[in-house]
């Protein structure tokens, strides 16, 4: 499993109505406990709004590599 998994996030973002909170919350435990520690840091800042343009600039990648 990658830890980005695309449905993942997609399963986040789409969690609406109730229960959806805890839903969102077991679907990102799930997907950090799967994430290398760079994954972690990269993950956070996507999510949480931090990510600088060109963060992934010259890797040649992206998440979902």
């Amino acid at each position: 499993d990658r830890a980005a998994d695309p449905p993942a996030l997609s399963e986040m973002a789409e969690a609406a109505g109730a229960g959806s909170q805890t839903r969102r919350s077991g679907l990102l435990l799930d997907l950090m406990s799967k994430s290398t520690e760079a994954e972690q840091v990269f993950l956070r800042g996507l999510l949480g709004g931090n990510l600088r343009q060109g963060a992934l600039a010259g890797r040649g990648q992206t998440l979902l590599d």
